[in-house]
């Protein structure tokens, strides 16, 4: 009788265990990116909305930048204007035009027209927030911490052991979707105190996960 030569395969390099402590810091850096966002984040309006804002009473201050000179009597600027509702903050754009046929005044007449008590600041051109993080305008600092969690993240599923509820692939591609990665970090294996492993083999695949992320991304983008 003869028997089968034996295949030998090399051994598997063990996984670090220390991921679930990286997954963990990355989740706290989540944690404070979001809170960045939320508290320093400048929501995109219209002046339409900064008129309905001060119209109603709800604006202490408006800020603007760039313009024409106040001597001007022709030409076209953009104006970039910021104010608060609240707690949260808002910024548009305003197209100043002069002379020709058509006429779009300067946005502080238009605000001393709605309510002359409302004052309006005059500040430098790109003083206001430089990166988009959840839809919102928010400081340089923001956008790096949401860089390093989205490249943190990358290096955690290529690394790491197999990741739990769905393939590498399928996260992969769940990452393109807003909080993809947040979910990657807390659902993809254990963390610190909460060390169970999971002996399911159903995984989501990387096919269904392309697909839904398109769905998703395609009715995120049909809603604005």
């Amino acid at each position: 009788m003869i028997s089968a030569p034996t295949e030998f395969l090399p051994p598997t390099r063990a996984t670090w265990r220390g991921w679930a402590a990286v997954r963990a810091a990355l989740l706290v850096l989540t944690a404070v990116t979001v809170l960045g966002a939320l508290l320093l984040g400048v929501r995109e309006s219209t002046v339409a909305d900064l008129e309905g804002a001060v119209l109603a009473g709800r604006v202490s201050s408006v800020q603007v930048s760039g313009g024409l000179p106040p001597e001007a009597t022709s030409g076209e600027a953009t104006q970039q204007v910021s104010w608060r509702e609240g707690r949260q903050r808002h910024r548009t754009e305003n197209r100043q035009v002069l002379g020709g046929t058509s006429t779009a005044p300067d946005v502080r007449v238009l605000v001393a027209s709605w309510d002359r008590s409302v004052p309006v600041e005059t500040v430098p051109w790109g003083s206001g927030p430089t990166w988009d993080v959840l839809g919102l305008g928010v400081p340089t600092w923001v956008g790096v911490l949401t860089l390093v969690q989205g490249f943190g993240g990358l290096v955690v599923l290529v690394n790491a052991a197999p990741p739990w509820r769905a393939t590498r692939w399928a996260w992969f591609w769940l990452f393109s979707l807003p909080f993809g990665v947040t979910a990657f970090l807390l659902l993809s294996g254990p963390l610190p105190g909460r060390p169970t492993e999971r002996t399911s083999s159903r995984r989501l695949r990387g096919g269904w996960a392309f697909v839904l992320s398109m769905v998703v991304l395609g009715g995120v983008q049909g809603s604005f």
